[in-house]
């Protein structure tokens, strides 16, 4: 049993480890706690068999179906419950033990500085090193991979040549303090509308990706909308769609979130903007990956993990990175070749 109730990025992260797992224990019964529909979907495209896929959103579950999952875990007996090493440390240790797994995996049961950790291993390895007591463990690195069929969902995008660019406008998960959403690690809309135009005159096409919480930046988008060579698909795609989207693209621009890590699965080369998150831990596991911070000095910087992640009301990480240096860091790197 593995725990990955979180984002679309970290479920992105757990590939390697399930298929490190499937590998050494190719007859095992492997199941996963997800958050929902659309992490599920994603874990699907890889190439893992999981046999049984639990649903676990702790914001909204009620404590009836908690302890109906608690009852069919408990009935399954597994042998090895393994916690996601961002799930809260006694929070997970409760229901892992509540579980009644033979035996639980996790940093949750060392003494380590977490915040330490979160700044200086990467994700992906921090998944993996959790199974260094029971499997096999290659030397060389394992990326993630999402298969897709890039021939789907290709009659929306005309196919003649031209450069795709997918530009992700939403800031990534919310954080709900006092009822109000608090995104993180949002990036400005009117840069981002900047960046669209001038991808837009060097004569590329340009596809927005982004959920329903990024729908009402559209209207900030608006004179651009018509654009004929811009695609909107701003809350009108499922998670299968946005994948398929994201392998199409030759390049993929956005913030810290879950697509960056998708795009980076289906070997969409990505420029992605960072800034209470290292990128060097959290950033899309891959060399062609390319990570633009702000020059800013910040005594909490990398402050992802800590009460200033959601109390932060300058973010100067991110917002002193201009569209400017967003657009010739793409035509610098010529990252799509």
């Amino acid at each position: 049993m593995i725990d990955s109730k979180h984002g679309l990025g970290d479920c992105v992260q757990i590939i390697p480890m399930l298929q490190i797992i499937r590998d050494n224990y190719p007859d095992c019964y492997l199941a996963v706690i997800v958050r929902n529909k659309a992490s599920r979907e994603l874990l699907q495209a890889a190439s893992v068999t999981i046999d049984e896929y639990y649903y676990l959103d702790m914001q909204t579950i009620t404590i009836k179906k908690l302890l109906a999952l608690i009852v069919s875990l408990r009935h399954q007996v597994f042998d090895y419950f393994i916690i996601s090493p961002i799930s809260t440390k006694w929070k997970a240790i409760i229901f892992a033990l509540l579980t009644g797994a033979k035996r639980c995996i996790g940093e949750q049961y060392q003494k380590m500085d977490k915040y330490q950790i979160d700044n200086t291993v990467h994700m992906v390895e921090r998944n993996l090193n959790l199974l260094r007591c029971i499997c096999k463990i290659p030397d060389q690195k394992i990326n993630p991979e999402l298969k897709v069929d890039k021939n789907s969902f290709t009659s929306i995008i005309k196919q003649d040549g031209i450069k795709i660019i997918g530009i992700c406008i939403g800031g990534g998960t919310a954080v709900v303090i006092n009822h109000e959403r608090i995104y993180p690690r949002k990036w400005s809309i009117e840069k981002i509308k900047l960046v669209i135009k001038n991808v837009l005159d060097y004569g590329y096409k340009v596809v927005l990706f982004g959920g329903q919480d990024e729908i009402k930046e559209l209207e900030h988008l608006s004179n651009i909308l018509g654009h004929q060579n811009l695609y909107d698909f701003v809350g009108k795609t499922d998670i299968k769609e946005s994948i398929i989207l994201a392998a199409q693209c030759d390049l993929l621009i956005g913030v810290d979130t879950g697509m960056q890590h998708i795009a980076d699965a289906v070997k969409t080369k990505t420029v992605s903007l960072f800034g209470p998150t290292n990128p060097l831990t959290h950033g899309a596991y891959s060399d062609k990956a390319v990570f633009i911070e702000a020059d800013c000095k910040c005594e909490y910087k990398y402050c992802y993990g800590t009460n200033m992640y959601w109390q932060c009301k300058d973010r100067k990480c991110l917002n002193d990175i201009s569209a400017e240096h967003v657009i010739n860091k793409m035509l610098q790197e010529k990252v799509w070749k």
